[in-house]
Parts: C-alpha cells; sequence; structure tokens
C-alpha cells in the first residue's frame, strides 16, 4: 500500500484537467480516515491553487476534513466559496465551531440554518449545541434547539441526543424538566441516568440523586466510572459514609477502584470524614494517577493539619513526572503555613513563578502561609505589590500579626484596608477584635463594635462570640454581657466565652451562676465549659460545687478528656484536696504538662515545696516538654524550702530549655537568688533578660535594700530610670526600708517626697512607716507625730509602735502617753503598747 507522501507526489505531477477528481476524493477520505493534518493543510493548499476547493463534492469532503484536524477558519473559507454547502458541511461547520471554542459563530450558523427549511440539524451538531448550552448555562437557547427537534422527534430517535438533552436542562438546574426527559426516553442508558444524577449533585438534591442511582441499577442499568464518582460526591456532601463506604464495595465489585476519576473521588470523601489511611489505601490502588488524584491527597492531609505528610506527597509527585497544578500548589503552601515550612514555603513560591501560575488564589495563599511562618514583612510586601488587594488578602495578613502577637500592626492593617475602600467581612472583624482584646484597645474595639451594629452582624453569633471574647479580655464584663444578650441564637460557644471572661477576671460566682443559667436554657455543657466552671470553682475554693459538676462531667463522660482532667486536678489541688488531686492525676491516660503543672502548683501553694520538687523531678523523666509555669512552680518551691541547691539544679534545666531568656521566669529565677542571699547571682540574671522591666529592676533593688546596701540599692534607682522604667510603689519601699536601716534620713526623706512630686506615686501606709520610723530613730519624734497627724488614712498600730520606740529613746514621757493613748484607740488589747509604756516609765526612772 502507498504511503501517503507517495500519494500526494503522485498527484502533484499531473496537471489540470488531467487529475481525476475521484482521485482527490479518495485522498481526502483517506486523509480524513488517518485525521493528517500535516497533509490535510498541503491538500487544501493544492486543491486551492488549481481551484477545487469550489468544487461542491469535492469542496464539502474538504471541509469536513479540516473541521475533524482542528482548521475550523480554513473550513470556514471553503464553506464560504461553496455555492451551495451541502447540510452535512453545515453541520460540520457547526460542529467545529463548538469544538474549538467558537459559541457565537456556532449559533449564528445555527441561526442561517433555522431560516432555511431545507437544512436540517444532525445528530452530532444537536449534541454539541445542547451541551453547549448546558456548559454555559444558557437554557433559553438551549430550549429552542429542543423546539426545533421536538417535531422530528430525534430525541427519541437518537441515544445520544436524548441523553445530551437530558444532561443540558441537569446542568441548567431545570431537574424537573430533566428527569420528565429521562421518564419519556425509549432507552434509558447510563449517560443518560448519570447526566441526571451529575445535575442532582451539582444542585445540592443529593437525596435525588442517589435515589437515581437506585432506581437505574433496578432497571438493569449499569453505572459507569462517571455515574459512581457522582454517588460517591452526594454521600460527601450528606456526610453519610456508610453509604459512601457501601458504593465502595460495589465498585470493588464491579473491578472500578483502579479507575483515577473513582479514586480521586473516593481519596476526596474519605478525607472528609477524616479517614486519612483509607484516603492513601485507595490513592495507592489508582493505576493512573493524574495531578487531580495527587492533589486530592494532598488536599486531604493538608486540609487535616499534616502538613508534613501533604509536602511529602508533593515531592513523590514531582518525583513521578507529575507536574503540580495551581491547586497542588495551594495545597502545598497551606501545608507549609501548618508545618512552619518557610524554606519550603519559599520554593514552591519559586516553582510557581518560574512556570508563571500566580493568580488571586495563589497570592492570597502566599499572604497566608508567610504570615503563619512569621515572615510578616514578607507576606505584607507581597500583598503591597498585588494590583488588586482584596479583602481576603488583607484579612490573611491581618490574622498573621495577631497570631504572631503583633496586634498593633494588625489593626494598623484593618485602617489601610478601609482607607483603601475594602469593606470588611465577618472575618476580618473576627481578627480585629482578637487584636483589639490582646493588647486591651477597648476603644478601638468599640468603634469595630458600631461598625458591625451598622451592618447588623452583631446578631450572628460568630461575630457576636468575638466582641464577647474582646471585651473580657478588655476587662469590660458588663459590655461583655451586653454583646452576649445581643445574639439571638446563643450557642455553647457563647456561653462559655462570656463565663472564661468571668473567671479571668475573679468573678467565680457569676461564672457558675452562668453557667446554671446555660443548662437551665438546655444548652448542652461540652468539655470546655465543665473546664471554665471547675476554675470557677477553685478559684472559690468551693469544693462542694465542684464535686457537683465533677459528678455532672461523669454522667456525660468527659472524665477522660485531657483539658477536663487537667481541670479537675487544678481544683482539687486548689481546694487543699491535694490527695484527691493526685488520684485524679494518676488516673489521667494521657498526663500532659498542663496537669503537671496544676499538680506542682498545688503543692506549692499549700506548703509541700518537697513533694512539689519531687513531682519536678518526676516530670523531668517524662520527657514532657516543659512550659515557663512549670519552672515558675518549681522556682518558687525552691524560694520557699531555701533549697540553694535545688534551686541551682532548676536553673540548669531552664538554661537547656532556652527559657533563660523569659522574662518571667528570668524575674523568678532572680528572686530566688535573692532570697538565699545571691546578689550577684540575682544580677547576672537580670543582665541576661533581654527586657528588664519593672519586677527585674525591683528585684535586684530588693536584693541590694535586704543586703542594706544602700549605695548599690540608690545606684540601680538611678539606672532604672535612665532605662525609661517606672520606678513604683515597691522600688521606693525598698528604697526606703535601707534607707532607714542605715539611718539615712535625709537621702530617704528626698526619696519619700520624690514619690508624689516626681512620679505621680501617692505612698502607701508601709511608706509612711518607713519615714516615721526614721524620724524617730532620729530624735524627731515631734516631726514624726506631726507627719502621722496629716496623714491622708487612719493611722494603724505600727505607727504608733514607732513612737512609742522613739519616746523612750528620748525619755520623752508625755508624747509616749499619747502615743499609747491612740494606740488603745485603735486596739485596746495590744499588748505590745502596755510593754512599750512600760519600758518608758522604767528607763525614766
Amino acid at each position: 500500500m502507498h504511503s501517503m507522501e507517495d500519494a500526494f507526489a503522485s498527484l502533484k505531477v499531473r496537471i489540470l484537467p488531467s487529475i481525476v477528481i475521484d482521485d482527490f476524493a479518495h485522498m481526502l477520505q483517506r486523509c480524513r480516515k488517518e485525521r493528517n493534518s500535516v497533509f490535510a493543510a498541503r491538500l487544501h493548499v493544492h486543491m486551492t491553487e488549481n481551484g477545487l476547493d469550489t468544487c461542491l463534492s469535492l469542496g464539502n469532503d474538504l471541509l469536513s476534513l479540516l473541521v475533524d484536524v482542528g482548521y475550523v477558519n480554513s473550513a470556514r473559507n471553503v464553506f464560504e466559496k461553496l455555492s451551495r454547502p451541502h447540510q452535512s458541511s453545515w453541520n460540520s461547520l457547526l460542529v467545529g465551531y463548538i469544538k474549538h471554542g467558537d459559541v457565537a459563530q456556532a449559533f449564528l450558523l445555527y441561526e442561517k440554518m433555522r431560516l432555511d427549511s431545507t437544512l436540517r440539524l444532525n445528530g452530532p451538531a444537536t449534541v454539541a449545541l445542547l451541551r453547549s448550552c448546558g456548559n454555559h448555562k444558557d437554557l433559553e437557547r438551549g430550549k429552542q434547539v429542543h423546539l426545533d427537534i421536538a417535531d422530528k422527534d430525534l430525541f427519541k430517535k437518537d441515544l445520544y441526543v436524548g441523553s445530551a438533552l437530558v444532561d443540558m436542562y441537569s446542568k441548567c438546574g431545570s431537574l424537573f424538566e430533566a428527569h420528565q426527559l429521562l421518564d419519556v426516553l425509549p432507552v434509558r442508558d447510563t449517560v443518560s441516568w448519570t447526566a441526571l444524577i451529575s445535575g442532582y449533585v451539582e444542585q445540592g438534591f443529593n437525596i435525588d440523586a442517589l435515589n437515581c442511582f437506585e432506581q437505574m441499577q433496578c432497571e438493569g442499568v449499569l453505572p459507569d466510572a462517571v455515574t459512581y464518582a457522582c454517588s460517591l460526591k452526594a454521600c460527601t456532601s450528606m456526610m453519610d459514609i456508610e453509604r459512601g463506604e457501601s458504593i465502595h464495595v460495589e465498585i470493588s465489585r464491579n473491578g472500578l477502584e483502579k479507575n483515577y476519576l473513582v479514586g480521586n473521588t473516593l481519596v476526596c470523601m474519605y478525607s472528609k470524614f477524616g479517614f486519612l489511611v483509607k484516603a492513601q489505601e485507595v490513592f495507592d490502588n489508582i493505576t493512573s494517577r493524574t495531578a487531580v488524584s495527587w492533589t486530592a491527597l494532598i488536599s486531604a492531609y493538608a486540609d487535616h493539619g499534616y502538613g508534613k505528610e501533604a509536602l511529602i506527597c508533593i515531592r513523590k509527585m514531582q518525583e513521578d513526572g507529575i507536574c503540580p497544578d495551581i491547586i497542588t500548589y495551594v495545597c502545598g503552601l497551606k501545608a507549609c503555613g501548618i508545618k512552619g515550612a518557610s524554606i519550603e514555603g519559599q520554593e514552591i513560591h519559586t516553582e510557581i513563578v518560574k512556570r508563571g501560575l500566580e493568580n488571586v488564589l495563589i497570592s492570597t495563599t502566599l499572604v497566608d502561609m508567610y504570615a503563619k511562618n512569621g515572615f510578616l514583612e514578607e507576606a505584607r510586601d507581597h500583598l503591597m505589590h498585588l494590583a488588586v488587594r482584596d479583602v481576603v488578602l488583607w484579612t490573611a495578613l491581618i490574622d498573621g500579626y495577631v497570631e504572631n502577637g503583633f496586634s498593633e500592626a494588625a489593626l494598623e492593617c484593618f485602617e489601610q484596608m478601609q482607607e483603601e475602600g475594602i469593606s470588611p467581612d465577618s472575618v476580618t472583624f473576627a481578627c480585629s477584635l482578637k487584636a483589639c482584646g490582646c493588647v486591651g484597645a477597648a476603644h478601638k474595639g468599640r468603634e469595630i463594635h458600631e461598625e458591625i451594629n451598622a451592618r447588623d452582624l452583631a446578631k450572628d453569633y460568630f461575630i457576636g462570640n468575638c466582641l464577647i471574647d474582646m471585651y473580657c479580655k478588655c476587662g469590660l464584663l458588663l459590655k461583655a454581657r451586653e454583646a452576649f444578650q445581643e445574639i439571638l441564637s446563643k450557642d455553647v460557644v457563647s456561653w462559655t466565652a462570656l463565663m472564661n471572661g468571668f473567671v479571668e477576671h475573679g468573678s467565680f460566682q457569676e461564672a457558675l451562676d452562668l453557667f446554671e443559667e446555660m443548662c437551665n436554657e438546655g444548652i448542652s455543657s461540652d468539655a470546655v465549659s465543665f473546664v471554665c466552671s471547675l476554675k470557677a470553682c477553685g478559684g472559690m475554693k468551693d469544693i462542694c460545687k465542684g464535686e457537683e459538676i465533677y459528678t455532672e462531667l461523669l454522667l456525660k463522660g468527659l472524665e477522660r478528656d485531657l483539658s477536663v482532667g487537667s481541670s479537675l486536678v487544678d481544683m482539687y489541688s486548689k481546694c487543699g484536696l491535694l490527695v484527691e488531686a493526685q488520684e485524679i492525676f494518676n488516673k489521667l491516660a494521657d498526663q500532659n504538662i498542663v496537669a503537671w503543672n496544676a499538680l506542682i502548683g498545688g503543692y506549692v501553694e499549700h506548703g509541700f515545696s518537697e513533694v512539689a520538687l519531687e513531682c519536678f523531678h518526676a516530670l523531668l523523666c517524662e520527657k514532657i516538654p516543659l512550659h515557663a509555669v512549670t519552672f515558675l512552680c518549681a522556682l518558687k518551691a525552691c524560694g520557699n524550702s531555701g533549697t540553694l541547691e535545688a534551686g541551682q539544679d532548676v536553673h540548669s534545666k531552664i538554661v537547656e530549655h532556652g527559657l533563660e531568656s523569659d522574662s518571667v521566669v528570668g524575674n523568678s529565677l532572680a528572686d530566688l537568688y535573692v532570697k538565699c542571699g545571691l546578689v550577684i547571682e540575682a544580677q547576672m540574671v537580670f543582665a541576661t533578660l533581654p527586657v528588664q522591666d519593672e519586677v527585674s529592676w525591683n528585684t535586684l533593688i530588693s536584693g541590694y535594700s535586704q543586703l542594706g546596701d544602700s549605695q548599690a540599692v540608690f545606684s540601680l534607682c538611678d539606672k532604672m530610670v535612665e532605662s525609661d522604667t517606672k520606678p513604683n510603689l515597691i522600688t521606693f519601699l525598698s528604697v526606703l526600708n535601707v534607707c532607714s536601716n542605715a539611718g539615712l534620713l535625709e537621702e530617704a526623706c528626698a526619696y519619700f517626697q520624690s514619690m508624689k512630686n516626681m512620679f505621680g506615686i501617692n505612698p502607701s501606709p508601709e511608706h509612711h512607716n518607713c519615714i516615721v520610723d526614721l524620724l524617730g530613730r532620729s530624735g524627731l519624734v515631734e516631726i514624726a507625730v506631726a507627719l502621722i497627724g496629716n496623714l491622708p488614712f487612719h493611722p494603724g498600730l505600727v505607727l504608733w509602735h514607732s513612737i512609742l520606740g522613739a519616746c523612750r529613746k528620748s525619755g520623752d514621757v508625755d508624747l509616749g502617753k499619747e502615743a499609747f493613748e491612740s494606740a488603745m484607740h485603735l486596739d485596746e488589747n495590744d499588748v505590745s503598747s502596755y510593754i512599750a509604756l512600760s519600758n518608758i516609765y522604767v528607763d525614766v526612772d
């Protein structure tokens, strides 16, 4: 048999008019059969050069060939040259237009055909028009095509046309008409049933879809891969895993489990229900995995927080030679955000840029990924370089700032977003309210609340819960209750948010009242609400109410919940029932760090420091990651028991865990060394702190004050002020104590005056006690008494004891009597005053 090249060469060597038309007709048929686009183009040129493209018989065949190989524009040129194109040419060109996406030209051609009574749509052209109408949701045109073929019963005679009509109505959402059409079809095959089932699924009528799935099988019609995929989607949307697993069994029985379409849908279904092991098993069975297959699995891992596994899948996908698509990259970036994998995220970003795949979805995910990884400047830079910044992008950045502790920056972004004319959505408002709560920005929170009210969103439970949380964190509990009352449908989260606010601000009884009110309203308590109520009981040391709540949670089987168990340990510890706390702790399936801290803290609080340290060392053997709170409890136990060696051991563990730079831990460690008289060691800890706050300075100043080193105290005070740290009551009490002990009256008076004059601090009774005591011991008893007479509060016994001591030293019996009488007005049974007056008389005699 001659090749196409030989056949074409034989045509070229012959010249018109000797060329036989039959030779061209044969070539056209052969070329069309082989779908050879190269020779189709060459044949077209040759025929055009020789004027044969206008020949009716050859022209119609040439047009069909050009449409088949994708040269639609060339086909149109041939069509326009034909004096009277054959009906098949009209239909071929129409199909060609639709196949290559030129729907407008297809319908213009269709309208011309409608005007010519001699022309009729054939089956393939009708199917193409109906599919185009379905894909573009063009119901009006679809109905017109249906009307045009109705009188010829083409949809009943041609199975493909019938199925295409059902598919068109289904995709356009006219499911009633689609079902009616299916019912009148003489033959209902898999394709027509699947078209209807797909329509029901797409429109959310999943029960109807599954009913059709059952009915088609009752009629003996076997589902194909597409039918099974649609039915599995229906099960997923309905959250009906049992039905989905039943269909999976059927799929396996019919040998379709390895089909990529069915496999992909099964992966998505099992992922939706969190059955990731099952999803992986299905994926492993798919024979021809596509980018869609891989992306389904990657998305499953990413959606359920398994960032590491998702990134491993992307690497394996690329190793298999399959190129990720946009959705794959989005899932990968999401996984990087979950795992904190900034390097992998940057690598994926580079790939995206190289392939030119950047779009709004990618940009949003990039901003979110960089923000979650703490690369906030990169996230912001990426956002600001985008031509269009929508609310989703801004919200991703705002959320990133909040989650990384930069709430002020989050609120700045919120304002900038609005300045750009972008309106916040519910998620943006939620993030901004959280930012306000984190920094106590009550004024800004109220402003946002007003915006929310203007948009009538405060009644929504999601926004309402965020408002409650914000006001609680700002300490505005009345406003929090008002926000709570505004919510139309309060859920357990709403009640718990308010309860937690009361607990955090020490309003324990109000929290318990709210818990009882919630139960009376018929709202079922969850683990979080029980945790709040147990905290309230612990705060009030109300063991009776605590045990009542314990009984309730036992009935609900929540005692095994980790957070509930830890809260029970904490409640019993705070109430002093340490044996019961230990028993509950021992029964916990997972003794996490919260439970350990509650137990150790309970022992410390009730004076069992040695037991607390035993627990701390037992905890170290468990290899559980320790929190700062754990070390604070251990340091307090060391301080209470005065065990320096144990304290130094805790210090070494703090260094091992990289917490020596934590300000609270560092301050507690310095305090321990001060209590043990090791001020040099305390100063070394102080020097390593990244931020030296007023607690840090006061701890060190107190240590030198206890040693009586006045010069060190004065020097530290000066440095404290120079560092822009404002002294407080505790600072001045340490200064006045060292002055009193050293007899430094002038310095004490200067510091005492500076409290009010320079720092706006009103001296407390303790500060006045120091000054009065120092004045008395310096022989200035009358000035001390005068100072007492001008106090802004009623003088206590301590002051009069100081005056009595000074009178004994100076031998002033009369003033001593007056001080004694003043003391008797406060407590006529005060033995110390009697002894002091007696000592004055003895010394005088």
